[in-house]
């Protein structure tokens, strides 16, 4: 989930437009339309912890790590679910041309938090072998326990997602700032006028 929520961040569609050739470009924005209404907050956050979560069922995890198909299935799954979700949160532009106002996407991006935490910290806290397979499969370190493989396994799902969208929050309301504040340069004051009201950025 880092590499979608960094390529977020950079926000390379323009960089991305303005190298590629002209038919990629084209094809790109056929491909797009259909897809759509799942840049909607609500049908993006669906999107992200469908493709992310579903797999954390043991079934359909024990399935995933035994097909070599279905484990890439997984990967890919992952990446464009994630690729989709933070480009809705952390897209920089204001409304317009971005289809939804600033706090809208920071609320999208904080309360998909919530059940992350609590799938993290059911998986982290049960005390049930939840993925008694992995004695099968294997695992990355065979020297622990599987009780404190699956803490760690539910800490790492639990907390570093919580702190990626808790930044996500942060940059989000940061360019709402920065919006304001490229707005207020526009702007000019009749002559004799005074302004006395502050702004929540404290200006």
């Amino acid at each position: 989930m880092i590499a979608p929520f960094c390529a977020g961040i950079s926000w390379p569609g323009a960089v991305l437009a303005a190298g590629a050739p002209g038919w990629v470009v084209a094809a790109a924005r056929r491909l797009w339309r259909p897809l759509r209404p799942l840049t909607h907050p609500l049908a993006a956050m669906a999107v992200f912890l469908l493709s992310a979560d579903i797999w954390l069922i043991p079934d359909v995890h024990f399935a995933a790590m035994i097909d070599p198909f279905l484990y890439g299935v997984m990967n890919l799954s992952c990446l464009a679910g994630g690729v989709l979700f933070w480009m809705v949160v952390l897209d920089p532009r204001p409304q317009p041309p971005c289809r939804f106002s600033y706090l809208t996407r920071a609320g999208t991006g904080f309360f998909v938090m919530f059940p992350q935490i609590a799938i993290g910290a059911y998986i982290a806290l049960t005390g049930r072998d939840l993925f008694s397979f992995y004695e099968l499969c294997g695992r990355l370190f065979p020297t622990i326990s599987s009780a404190h493989d699956q803490m760690l396994g539910g800490i790492i799902e639990w907390i570093p997602s919580g702190m990626m969208n808790v930044a996500a929050l942060i940059i989000t309301l940061n360019a709402l700032r920065l919006a304001e504040m490229k707005l207020d340069a526009t702007i000019e004051a009749p002559k004799g006028a005074k302004i006395y009201e502050a702004k929540w950025t404290g200006r």
